[in-house]
């Protein structure tokens, strides 16, 4: 006697019986018996930074839709996780860009804190600015037309990017996402 299965494959008895009688092998896995694989974070990881800061910065661009092109939420979420990344990472999980986008859902990370005013003080602490410098005020006033230009007025990270743009020239980081988020663990 055969039986057929939906993927086209002929079975004889035999062959039934065997699989039943090796059914303990196979049992259906239950909360208590199944064994999650470790995910490997090890391409997530080695994904230079600046690709993860361009695509969130070009999805911040489109966050005003023009007249003509309004953009999803899932055209968004496939520009920021394409299938062409999910491809490279061959199974691996995308975990450590993960936590870098969504760092207030992040469990393991402790959150800061900060708010942007706060920000603000930090960066011009660790750029050494003193309180009469036009950086600085620039920092401390984020929110005031009379110190940024009308772009960035009211946006503390565009103000930092402004203040890092005069001091620095504009090329790309070696540094990766695994980098990133190794400093930010400790």
């Amino acid at each position: 006697r055969q039986q057929q299965h939906s993927n086209g494959r002929d079975e004889t008895d035999d062959e039934i019986s065997d699989y039943n009688n090796n059914k303990s092998d196979t049992e259906m896995l239950t909360l208590e018996t199944y064994q999650p694989r470790e995910p490997s974070y090890a391409k997530a990881n080695a994904i230079p930074f600046h690709n993860l800061c361009e695509r969130l910065e070009n999805l911040w661009k489109q966050r005003k839709p023009t007249k003509s092109k309004k953009v999803s939420n899932a055209q968004k979420l496939e520009y920021l996780l394409p299938d062409k990344l999910l491809k490279y990472l061959d199974g691996g999980s995308p975990y450590p860009m993960l936590r870098l986008i969504l760092p207030d859902h992040d469990s393991g990370r402790p959150h800061t804190g900060l708010k942007e005013a706060k920000v603000g003080v930090v960066w011009a602490e660790a750029l050494g600015l003193t309180k009469n410098h036009g950086t600085y005020q620039k920092l401390m006033n984020f929110t005031s037309p009379a110190y940024n230009g009308p772009g960035v007025v009211g946006d503390i990270s565009l103000v930092i990017r402004e203040v890092m743009e005069e001091r620095y020239p504009c090329r790309p980081s070696k540094i990766t996402v695994g980098e990133v988020n190794d400093w930010l663990d400790v």
